[in-house]
């Protein structure tokens, strides 16, 4: 569970740098496996490091099939996106190793279903998770596909026969060809 405390502290030694708290939660499947006290402490740790910008949570289902119950998907994902509003703040999901045709279609229809607040929920798009999920997937396809509008940041990391790599150079990831997609949209 995140330390706010402790966290508090990285904003103002590192005033120029933006933080967010990015946490193991199975959004697409079993949420209510998840304490409600541990989610409050992910709030209040992306309150800590935000400093005076906007407070922003970043999950990743590590738990969660690989074909998922997108109107469960959804609706966590609506459930989680309003918990923010509380505290102002933004709700990222990174992409793991689920199907990226399931976690859009759940993504886009929550983000629907959130009207005005739609703002809330965006993509930590990680093209190496995607990679990595479904190798061969056209990553530049994807990108193309989504709108400036649903991207919180990209995670950059590269992966090679099933490993994720300590550095980012050649491997499953061509980012050469998911910078320009990236840069396009």
């Amino acid at each position: 569970i995140p330390d706010a405390h402790r966290l508090s502290e990285l904003p103002n030694r590192f005033p120029r740098m933006s933080f967010n708290i990015a946490m193991s939660v199975p959004f697409l499947s079993s949420i209510g496996s998840v304490s409600a006290a541990m989610l409050e402490s992910g709030r209040r740790a992306a309150v800590a490091v935000a400093g005076s910008g906007q407070p922003h949570l970043r999950l990743v289902d590590l738990e969660s099939p690989f074909d998922i119950d997108y109107e469960l998907a959804q609706r966590n994902l609506v459930a989680l996106a309003r918990s923010m509003e509380t505290i102002d703040g933004l709700l990222s999901i990174e992409h793991s190793f689920q199907q990226w045709s399931g976690l859009l279609h759940a993504f886009r229809s929550a983000r629907s279903s959130l009207d005005s607040q739609k703002k809330r929920l965006r993509l930590c798009f990680d093209p190496c998770n995607l990679q990595m999920a479904e190798p061969g997937i056209d990553v530049a396809a994807a990108v193309a596909s989504l709108s400036v509008e649903e991207i919180s940041m990209v995670h950059l990391k590269q992966c090679r026969d099933g490993s994720i790599l300590p550095n980012v150079s050649d491997g499953g990831v061509n980012w050469k060809i998911a910078g320009k997609a990236l840069a396009d949209i």
